[in-house]
Order: structure tokens, then C-alpha cells, then sequence
């Protein structure tokens, strides 16, 4: 077996023709099933995305958010896996439900 150093990776351009050409081989049974496999990927990605960015929140944490333009402000009660539950500072004192990725610390 030879070994071959210094082989130069395949650049992304490169891959994603490969792909698109191998694609065109495939039958409709086998794009199903790797469309499954895509589908799964993709919903771990955001769950990892979703956890890091929970993660960064802990209750009693200071924050702001804008909704239809209007900014608001209210601080950590919980942390979810997938959302925040903030209450507001000022009246009418609401509690919202709030993707963290919508949520700036206050200091």
C-alpha cells in the first residue's frame, strides 16, 4: 500500500459537484432515505444550536427583546431546552415564552 503525502483535500466546490452528480444516479428510494438522513442532521444541528445558546441564560439573568418593534424588558424566571420563560419589568407584567436566540443580556 502506498501512502500519498501532501494530498490536497477536494475544495468545497469540488465536493458539492461530486455530490450533485452522484445525486442524478441515485434512484427515488435512495433519495428518500438519505433525505431522512439529511432531515435528522439538520434537526440535531439546531437542537445543538438551541442548547448552546439556552445554556447561556441562567434565572435572574437581565434581558431585552423586540417583538413587532417594540422593545421590550424582563428578566429569567426559566430555561428550557428550547425556550426562556422571562417576565416582564413593567406592567401589565406578562410572562412570554422566548427563543434564546431572540434575548440580549442587560447588564
Amino acid at each position: 500500500m502506498q501512502v500519498v503525502k501532501n494530498e490536497k483535500r477536494p475544495t468545497p466546490d469540488k465536493v458539492e459537484e461530486q455530490l450533485l452528480l452522484l445525486i442524478e444516479k441515485l434512484t427515488m428510494e435512495q433519495l428518500y432515505e438519505i433525505n431522512g438522513i439529511i432531515v435528522d442532521r439538520i434537526k440535531y444541528l439546531e437542537k445543538v444550536k438551541d442548547l448552546k445558546a439556552a445554556n447561556a441564560f441562567r434565572r435572574g439573568n437581565k434581558v431585552s427583546w423586540e417583538r413587532d418593534g417594540v422593545d421590550y424588558f424582563g428578566v429569567v424566571v426559566k430555561v428550557n431546552q428550547k425556550t426562556i420563560n422571562v417576565a416582564e419589568n413593567t406592567p401589565p407584567y406578562r410572562q412570554w415564552k422566548i427563543s434564546p436566540h431572540y434575548l440580549k443580556k442587560i447588564q
